[in-house]
């Protein structure tokens, strides 16, 4: 499955969660449920939150076999209801109607967003499991839609390098309305989608980064990123 494809697919997934997700929210924000009704409201949700994983964790599968046909299908990838719960709980429960920019809008919105980035995960880690699986003949690499972030294109211009426990350890770090996947790259594999993309931002990390170290080459390579034309964080 090119990449293309594979993009296709999730967005057409994450599509259809949005627009079952996002008037639900609203109307539970419009009328000011209590916490015991947004805990009904996120066991309702579940299934749904369920099925849609499962449809990601699938393609990124079929995906990863286009790069890897003998890598096995991974197991399940664990999601519970309290993770339903507490994205609701972070990002709408929780929130103070007093803050700057509060609205039933607005806030209905991240939680849609925070719900459609726990359906996408799931592809992202799929990849990570084929990858981790393959004994290093897999690697993965974060690629963007082409306007990554500051925080994204620093794990993009890392390249395929991770492919090991420890590598992975820290699963594929994304945010709300995180437009990356993660792409399987064999081993012996000049050519793939993102590389060009992965040359250009990591030419651009080396050269802003050398003088520095610890925290202050992320600091430098924001300062660089940005100034390329690259959005903010």
């Amino acid at each position: 499955m090119p990449l293309v494809e594979l993009r296709t697919q999730q967005d057409l997934i994450s599509r259809e969660a949005a627009q079952l997700v996002l008037p639900i929210l609203l109307r539970g924000v419009e009328a000011e449920l209590p916490n015991a009704g947004w805990l009904r409201l996120a066991a309702l949700l579940y299934p749904q939150v369920l099925g849609w994983r499962q449809r990601s964790a699938a393609i990124a599968y079929l995906a990863a076999r286009a790069v890897l046909p003998s890598a096995d299908r991974p197991a399940r990838l664990p999601y519970d209801l309290s993770w339903t719960v507490q994205a609701l709980r972070s990002t709408i429960v929780d929130r103070d109607r007093r803050s700057p920019g509060w609205s039933p809008a607005r806030v209905a919105a991240d939680g849609t967003a925070r719900l459609v980035r726990h359906v996408e995960q799931a592809g992202r880690e799929t990849t990570l499991q084929v990858s981790e699986a393959s004994g290093g003949e897999g690697r993965w690499a974060r690629v963007s839609d082409g306007a990554p972030c500051a925080f994204c294109a620093l794990f993009v211009s890392r390249g395929p390098v991770y492919h090991t426990e420890g590598a992975r350890s820290g699963g594929f770090r994304a945010h709300d309305h995180d437009r990356c996947v993660a792409v399987l790259v064999r081993k012996d594999q000049r050519e793939w989608p993102g590389r060009e993309e992965f040359e250009r931002v990591q030419e651009i990390y080396y050269d802003a980064s050398i003088p520095y170290s610890g925290e202050e080459k992320w600091h430098a390579f924001r300062r660089a990123w940005e100034k390329s034309g690259g959005p903010a964080e």
